[in-house]
């Protein structure tokens, strides 16, 4: 059997492609499905994570436990957060996580299926490269309050909406 050049071609040109995007570290383009930010599609943008911005991670130590039992699909993948705090400012979780001082959200002691959550307890000043993610769109998101501050190591990078509604 003969194979035409044009085909073979064909079959190779994806192969770098799709070689190339498994080689990055962080995606291009990433689906986010939790509810804790708006259920869509987002772009990575040229930005330093920022409070207000959407940062993706990889998940923190303290946070693969619980995600390799609860949520195995995140625990292999990338979390998608709004960025509260970075260096300089006062993280504490007590009973609820603040930043300087300022409430954000109160820290659940077991999710809605009754398994014990993580938490991060302490106060103290966020370091150069540390960022608290927390979202207040759902009462039950994971985030800084279960896990601590993300570092800068564990992050893939800023992401923007391409079509997210409630975004």
């Amino acid at each position: 059997m003969r194979v035409s050049g044009a085909l073979v071609l064909a079959a190779l040109i994806p192969a770098p492609l799709a070689l190339g995007s498994a080689l990055l570290d962080a995606p291009l383009v990433l689906l986010n499905t939790s509810p804790s930010e708006p259920v869509g599609l987002y772009r990575r943008v040229a930005a330093d994570p920022a409070p207000g911005l959407l940062i993706a991670f990889r998940p923190p130590p303290a946070a693969m436990p619980y995600l390799r039992l609860a949520q195995p699909g995140r625990a292999r993948g990338s979390i998608l957060k709004a960025v509260a705090a970075g260096e300089g400012r006062l993280a504490c979780a007590d009973g609820r996580l603040s930043i300087d001082g300022r409430a954000l959200g109160a820290i659940a002691d077991r999710d809605r299926r009754g398994r014990r959550l993580p938490r991060w307890r302490g106060c103290r000043r966020l370091g150069a490269g540390e960022y608290v993610v927390f979202s207040g769109r759902i009462p039950n998101s994971f985030d800084s309050r279960y896990y601590g501050p993300v570092q800068a190591s564990e992050i893939l990078g800023v992401y923007a909406p391409i079509w997210a509604p409630g975004a």
